[in-house]
């Protein structure tokens, strides 16, 4: 009765969403522009944020006193011997990708994202994840501090959007994030100093990365958590399986998720959690149909790989 219950409250939470025009897919051209309106808006961030009674202000002058691997250690649910697989929930009301034409596909429609995190982190799952751009995503302001209060420190927060500036870092730490989604794709350079970034506002930086190439960088930039995706970042295009080409590539001692329209096969995720994964992305097919999603994230956290199956993928 209970489970009805609960079921309930998701489905209440998760209204179906209103008809919207269909937009393009994110291709390159599109990608350069809305990491143009993200530069525009982080100067304007960065402006309002100059003064010393800033908080964001002041986690960017002086290095954490402490690190903050809450999120990366939610991943590590193995015990050395058996591997278990870490579900992390991607909140979002739109994807850039899944529709017609490989177009733009609304997802959910909620105003209280806080509502939809309390539900979702009891089904449960390892983390949370918002996504806060709101031509990708559909993130409206506010939904990051709503997801840290309904969290209230019971798994970690990722904040997810075009970060391109230290302030957003900053900024993110302060709404109560535990770790930020970097782009090595729009990054590139950039990098390393939006790395240094996390480690003195006291959040993770949590690397997407889709070539080998992206992979080899990330690691010399000092990347320790890997987030490997099958969506090419530039294109919209979706290369199943590279991330099974990307995690021989790893070392063990990096934390890695596999990402980008990741669908309801549990023997998909078997495979990525046997070449290593430590977790997988949810998104799209978690907002979709809640329903299903919970119990699709009940079988993927009870796999349990033992040697066996991870020496058959090296």
């Amino acid at each position: 009765m209970q489970r009805g219950i609960v079921l309930l409250a998701v489905a209440a939470a998760f209204q179906p969403a209103p008809p919207r025009r269909r937009t393009p897919p994110l291709q390159a051209a599109n990608l350069e522009e809305a990491v143009r309106r993200k530069l525009d808006e982080a100067r304007r961030l960065d402006a309002r944020h100059a003064g010393p009674d800033s908080d964001a202000r002041l986690r960017l002058g002086y290095v954490a006193d402490r690190g903050n691997v809450r999120f990366s250690a939610a991943l590590r649910r193995g015990d050395g011997v058996s591997r278990k697989v870490a579900v992390v929930a991607d909140i979002k009301r739109r994807s850039p990708h899944g529709g017609p034409d490989n177009g733009a596909q609304e997802l959910a429609s909620y105003s209280d994202c806080g509502r939809v995190v309390s539900d979702v982190k009891d089904w449960p799952v390892d983390a949370v994840g918002v996504s806060l751009d709101p031509e990708m995503w559909g993130g409206v302001d506010g939904d990051l501090v709503a997801a840290s209060k309904a969290l209230n420190n019971s798994a970690p927060l990722l904040a997810k959007d075009l970060i391109v500036h230290p302030i957003q870092v900053a900024l993110a730490a302060e709404s109560g994030a535990d770790a930020v989604w970097l782009s090595s794709t729009i990054l590139g350079g950039a990098l390393p100093d939006l790395l240094d970034a996390c480690t003195v506002a006291g959040v993770e930086g949590c690397v997407e990365v889709h070539t080998p190439n992206e992979v080899q960088f990330a690691l010399e930039a000092g990347a320790t958590l890997l987030i490997c995706s099958d969506r090419d970042r530039a294109t919209g295009v979706l290369h199943r399986h590279q991330c099974l080409g990307l995690k021989g590539l790893i070392p063990p001692n990096i934390v890695a998720l596999a990402a980008g329209g990741l669908g309801g096969s549990l023997a998909d995720v078997r495979a990525l959690a046997a070449a290593g994964f430590d977790g997988v992305v949810l998104g799209r097919v978690l907002m979709v149909d809640p329903g299903a999603a919970r119990a699709f994230v009940e079988e993927c956290r009870a796999l349990e790989l033992d040697a066996v199956d991870q020496l058959a993928w090296g």
